[in-house]
């Protein structure tokens, strides 16, 4: 394993799960990402991170060796609000994600999606990883476990070619829960949502969250009100398909405890075959004297 250890980022977004690693000890190594306005995130907070768009051209051969590839493969082929094509959609993108999996042979994958990935294609997704010879388990883990005000389940695998499963269902174990705020308390309705002077949603549930939170809340453009800006939108879509960073924070923090007990292993490992070869070597050694002493004998 590296010093720190590393990660590669497959459909990077702008950024949430590798922020999230790199707050448990990982550096990033590369980013892939095809959005536009997404890269010019990561070009702002990752300046000296390689960056590529077309994971269909990327290989071995452009891609540098690392401890963990990382990545959410888009998830409109198996989420419940999109027609579920599954495999037969064009933005079925796992196949790549797999590929350079088998080329790269990290220590670690780390896979996210949305939940309803395991009733489909979660199965080709764990038949390709067995296949290239790694070991997987994965949970749900929500959002609201980490510190945040929503739920937003997530589906989370990790992969491991080692001999320590990292227990994923132990991510979310010790976190502080924050209770979800129902999204329509009764008393409110949606004629009640109003902007105030300085352009942000005034309304009994966002003061909730404002006092849950202890800070303002967001402008509209992250609340999702339309208000006809292009960019708007683009943030928009960043924040729904990001993951949040305090999630990637804990698995990677068990990532690598993982890590670092195959090391232990490992190296209690070497220093066995070696106190085995030192042993191999003392008896060879009395075999020899032993044999000696024989002849000796015979002389006589």
């Amino acid at each position: 394993m590296s010093d720190p250890p590393t990660v590669g980022s497959l459909f990077s977004g702008v950024g949430g799960l590798d922020l999230g690693l790199e707050r448990a000890g990982f550096e990033v190594r590369w980013q892939v990402e095809w959005d536009q306005s997404c890269l010019e995130i990561l070009e702002r907070h990752w300046p000296e991170v390689p960056k590529y768009e077309d994971v269909q051209q990327l290989s071995s051969s452009t891609l540098e060796t690392v401890d963990l590839i990382s990545g959410g493969f888009p998830c409109q082929p198996v989420s419940v609000s999109g027609k579920r094509k599954g495999t037969s959609d064009p933005r079925w993108l796992w196949p790549h994600f797999a590929r350079l999996v088998g080329e790269l042979r990290p220590q670690y994958v780390l896979v996210e999606n949305v939940p309803a990935l395991t009733s489909q294609g979660g199965a080709e997704v764990l038949a390709d990883l067995v296949t290239l010879g790694y070991n997987a388990e994965w949970h749900h883990l929500p959002a609201g476990a980490f510190g945040a005000t929503h739920l937003r389940w997530r589906f989370f695998l990790v992969a491991h070619s080692g001999s320590t499963a990292p227990q994923l269902a132990n991510a979310a174990r010790g976190q502080e829960w924050v209770a979800p705020i129902p999204l329509q308390p009764e008393g409110v309705s949606p004629q009640d949502w109003q902007v105030d002077a300085e352009g942000r949603l005034a309304n009994p549930l966002i003061a909730r969250w404002e006092e849950a939170e202890g800070h303002p809340s967001p402008p509209p453009w992250i609340q999702g009100m339309d208000d006809g800006a292009a960019s708007r939108v683009d943030r928009e879509r960043q924040i729904g398909n990001a993951v949040v960073p305090q999630v990637a924070e804990a698995v990677g923090r068990w990532l690598l405890a993982s890590l670092e007990e195959d090391e232990e292993k490992e190296r209690m490992l070497t220093v066995q075959r070696e106190q085995n070869a030192k042993v191999r070597a003392a008896q060879e050694k009395i075999g020899e004297m032993y044999a000696d002493a024989i002849r000796e004998l015979g002389k006589e």
